[in-house]
């Protein structure tokens, strides 16, 4: 959820509204698989499905403040 609030900061200091429908994808497509783990296969594997989008997450999170810190110095 921090990357897809991360992502409209962006779109919104940017002026990109590309980067908000991201941002609502992404933030939807983290609630469903969330929904799906949660109901098939419990707490403990839906924790380690959204571990394993860490990465990713932290990518976009490193974009975004190198997108926002570009020409502002």
């Amino acid at each position: 959820h921090v990357a897809a609030a991360a992502l409209v900061m962006l779109s919104v200091a940017r002026r990109r509204p590309w980067l908000l429908v991201l941002a609502i994808i992404w933030h939807a497509a983290a609630d469903a698989v969330a929904v799906y783990c949660s109901a098939r296969y419990g707490a403990v594997v839906t924790e380690l499905v959204i571990l394993a989008w860490l990465p990713v997450c932290v990518l976009v999170l490193w974009m975004v403040r190198r997108a926002l810190t570009r020409g502002s110095g």
